[in-house]
């Protein structure tokens, strides 16, 4: 829950010629590359072809062609146009507006749109006959189709020929035989038109808005064509060059059929790729798949446009680091040190074993502490530790407390290889402490430990002598048997708090540190200590007042201490996250534990997650059959159930908002389809004038009294009252004509209180409207009213509470997308999530996650991370 708070010119079609066509060409076309024939389509994005023809015919009859005009034409193609009727201005503009057409023809009438019929310029007369070509196909014995009236495609061969054909009349040449078409079909060709526009004005201007109108309009088989054929592109870059950073964003929004790869390449021939905005961005790279990524890296001018432009919070940590090493990113040194600490362990030993990587990586990590601290995130064998502080001029500049958790943190066989290594242990020699080589030489036999561990003398001497990094590292050497005595000796001697608060915070600990404060964190039976453990582990405050006034009874919380349980169940679930979503996520400072048992008793609030105690903190609990896909089926007809830990889900749905919080991925991607096509409104007056329009307005369903339902709607609303309350309210008299439109129109919406607010998520008690939408306030006031796409929900409905608003969008598909993680560490992920909701699963991997996670791509097969 999340609290409220200008280039090559080609031909109109864009198609390249090879030669020049002649007039034999009519009918055959060759030279022509034709990449795919899609066919039509009776509508354009839901304007009915049919009825869009019958009003224009409707609203005037025509008129014929003068008789210049005329006699040229039929000079050229052999025909007779006496019947032809041209229909331009006013309906028939319009209808091809509608149809995103300069023109288009259908049987014998040819319709234009404004401005576009000029046969006596050269272009108008090009797109004369290009129709004129349409009225000879249509009627040269073809026959109906029989399937009602469709749209030509900009591919189809008609459109070709009729391209051609137009060559020919311009050059003064006689036109050949012209095939037959159906005369059911309407002819428009959408890309010549789009060709047309890219051009721009007679002193070169594009005008965007329509460019971006006619992109939108075009047929899926077209778009997808914009992409694959190679001599469209031309045009496009015309277009890309264009347009602003936001027009951008409104092109690839209109064409879905370009992959990262493509939305790459052209916001760098745009020339925009250093304007974009961080939200931006999140929407450039999306719903990019894995595979998107690997074919984002294997194109390297690509690869360098995106580490040179993309923010360094949404670049993967070892994209940033094949970065560096290509010399096309140039991190600072603190961006370089979260790279490192944002790798996986297997990233960590790959970086470790390329001597190219390394030298970057301690040139650019910053000064000596901050190299020393580089060396801790990658954790290197002891004597490499030396070796590349050494390179980075940093060994003599390393304090005490640095030496001995070196030296410390080396097993006794680490120990041997550095003494053994000349060079490297005369630098040692020179630049150590001598008494911490001799602690640390003496106790790397693990039975010397052992025993000092059993002394608490020697304990003593040790903590001040090593600190607490060097400390903790000397407490863990022995067996399993023997590791939990040294502790009990550690607990003896008053040392477990001073180390575990004297360490470095999160990312700042180190690997090994984090390793050997699991080994005491596993055997500490105490809360209090727990919590500080874990607050040290993941830099979270897990006591105190936390950001926001939470002290307010049941909601928000009562905070109390947390349970020995829940603290291990913390620590299991942020320990398998990426660590750049939880140590080093500023927007995750304070986990705190709620006292209060209602409905909400866990939330994220400011930097704050906040965990309830319901049930015995739902420790024993598995979720609940409100989130589907983990029941029977929920993945697929006859998949079996998972257990899910309650606890753990909830957690990571918390965490699932900070992570949202600090890359601000639903504020960028909640208006997106794949995202639930989320709408915010302003006022409830915005939300009840929403609900109006999607269900066509409040006439046409036999209201009495139009206004005054909208009055009482409005009403309703606003005061949280059923319909017939507030109609009362304003109208006694009202009431007993009202009662027959339960299920008409508009009112239907909010026709009961249940129907748009309390929980309508839970009971799918939504009337969802003529245009698919459903209606709600999500937190019982006037700054969460919304809308979302319902065929959207009903198809990838992962579970019931994701549907409340965006922010719990996507906390949940977070929770969902990392819940494999509940069989433990590094197995990969995203697999229960893809099986309902490939896209969201697509969106929190390359956002979120950002190849940090093996991915589980379904039917068996694994995306490794990268540089795994």
């Amino acid at each position: 829950m999340e609290r409220s708070t200008r280039d090559a010119d080609q031909s109109a079609t864009g198609n390249s010629a090879t030669g020049t066509a002649t007039t034999g060409d009519v009918g055959k076309s060759p030279g022509l590359r034709i990449d795919r024939k899609a066919g039509g389509s009776d509508s354009i994005e839901g304007v009915s072809a049919q009825a869009t023809v019958d009003t224009a015919k409707g609203a005037s009859g025509g008129s014929a062609l003068d008789a210049g005009t005329q006699g040229k034409m039929e000079g050229a193609f052999g025909a007779d146009f006496g019947d032809v009727r041209v229909h331009a201005g006013g309906a028939a503009g319009q209808a091809a507006s509608d149809l995103n057409a300069r023109a288009f023809t259908t049987g014998k009438d040819i319709f234009f749109g404004e401005g576009e019929y000029n046969p006596d310029s050269e272009e108008g007369e090009h797109l004369l006959a290009h129709e004129l070509t349409h009225v000879v196909q249509q009627g040269s014995g073809a026959k109906g189709t029989g399937d009602g009236t469709t749209i030509s495609e900009s591919g189809d061969s008609a459109e070709h020929e009729a391209d051609h054909a137009a060559d020919a009349v311009v050059r003064g040449d006689r036109v050949g035989a012209v095939g037959g078409g159906p005369t059911s079909m309407i002819h428009r060709d959408a890309l010549g038109d789009l060709n047309s526009t890219s051009k721009g004005s007679w002193i070169g201007n594009v005008d965007e808005g329509q460019a971006l109108s006619r992109l939108a309009a075009l047929s899926p088989a077209e778009k997808a064509r914009l992409v694959s054929d190679s001599s469209l592109h031309p045009m496009l870059e015309r277009l890309c060059k264009a347009f602003s950073a936001g027009e951008m964003m409104r092109m690839f929004g209109a064409v879905p059929q370009m992959d990262l790869r493509w939305r790459v390449y052209w916001l760098s021939r745009a020339g925009v790729s250093d304007e974009l905005s961080q939200p931006q961005w999140i929407q450039v790279i999306g719903f990019a798949s894995p595979a998107e990524m690997d074919s984002l890296r294997a194109y390297p001018e690509g690869f360098r446009v995106f580490l040179q432009n993309a923010p360094a919070r949404l670049i993967a940590p070892w994209d940033r680091i094949q970065g560096l090493e290509l010399g096309h990113w140039k991190g600072s040194a603190t961006e370089i040190r979260n790279a490192i600490e944002g790798l996986n362990p297997t990233q960590k030993a790959t970086v470790i074993g390329s001597d190219a990587k390394m030298r970057l990586i301690m040139r650019g990590a910053g000064e000596a502490a901050d190299k020393f601290r580089t060396i801790t995130y990658l954790n290197p064998a002891c004597k490499w530790k030396v070796y590349w502080l050494s390179i980075g001029g940093a060994l003599d500049h390393l304090t005490r407390d640095q030496w001995a958790e070196m030296l410390a943190q080396a097993p006794q066989t680490e120990y041997d290889e550095l003494v053994a290594y000349p060079a490297g242990w005369a630098l040692v020699e020179k630049h150590c402490p001598a008494a911490v080589i001799q602690i640390t030489r003496q106790n790397a036999k693990a039975d010397n430990a052992v025993s000092a561990m059993a002394d608490p003398v020697q304990v003593n001497a040790l903590f001040a002598s090593l600190g607490p990094a060097g400390f903790l590292a000397e407490s863990v050497k022995g067996t399993a048997v023997e590791v939990p005595v040294n502790y009990a000796g550690v607990k003896a001697a008053g040392k477990v708090l001073p180390t575990v608060t004297g360490l470095e915070r999160g990312a700042k600990m180190g690997a090994g540190s984090k390793a050997n404060l699991r080994q005491w964190f596993a055997l500490e039976t105490d809360a209090a200590v727990l919590e500080q453990m874990c607050a040290a582990r993941f830099n979270v405050n897990m006591t105190g007042s936390g950001s926001k006034a939470h002290e307010k009874g049941d909601d928000p919380a009562t905070l109390a201490p947390w349970t020995v349980d829940t603290i291990r169940h913390c620590w299991e679930v942020c320990e398998r996250l990426p660590p750049e979503q939880v140590e080093q996520n500023p927007r995750f400072r304070h986990l705190l534990r709620n006292s209060a048992s209602g409905n909400g008793n866990a939330y994220f609030w400011g930097d704050d997650v906040v965990m309830g105690t319901k049930a015995g903190d739902n420790i024993g609990a598995t979720t609940s059959a409100s989130n589907q896909v983990y029941q029977a089926g929920g993945q697929g007809a006859g998949s079996s159930a998972v257990a899910v830990n309650k606890f753990n889900a909830t957690l990571r749905h918390e965490i699932g908002h900070a992570v949202d919080a600090q890359l601000g991925i639903m504020d960028a991607m909640q208006g997106q389809l794949n995202c639930g096509g989320w709408i915010k409104y302003s006022s409830y007056d915005a939300f009840v004038d929403a609900i109006i329009a999607a269900e066509g307005g409040m006439s046409g369903h036999g209201y009495p009294d139009e206004s005054q339902y909208k009055k009482a709607m409005k009403k309703a609303v606003k005061e949280k009252k059923d319909f017939l309350t507030a109609l009362g309210e304003i109208s006694m008299g009202a009431l007993p004509a009202a009662a027959a439109f339960e299920n008409k129109g508009p009112v239907r919406v909010v026709w009961t209180k249940g129907l748009w607010s309390g929980s309508p998520w839970y009971q799918d008690s939504w009337k969802t409207t003529a245009t698919s939408r459903n209606f709600q306030r999500a937190y019982d006031d006037a700054s969460s009213l919304y809308s979302f796409n319902a065929d959207i929900k009903a198809s990838n409905r992962v579970t019931k509470y994701q549907w409340r608003a965006p922010a719990e969008w996507f906390a949940e598909c977070y929770q969902v997308y990392y819940a494999e993680q509940e069989t433990g560490p590094d197995v990969p992920v995203g697999g229960i999530l893809r099986s309902k909701d490939a896209p969201a699963a697509a969106l929190i991997a390359t956002i979120a996650d950002r190849g940090y996670s093996p991915q589980d791509m379904r039917g068996g097969t694994t995306a490794k991370a990268p540089g795994t």
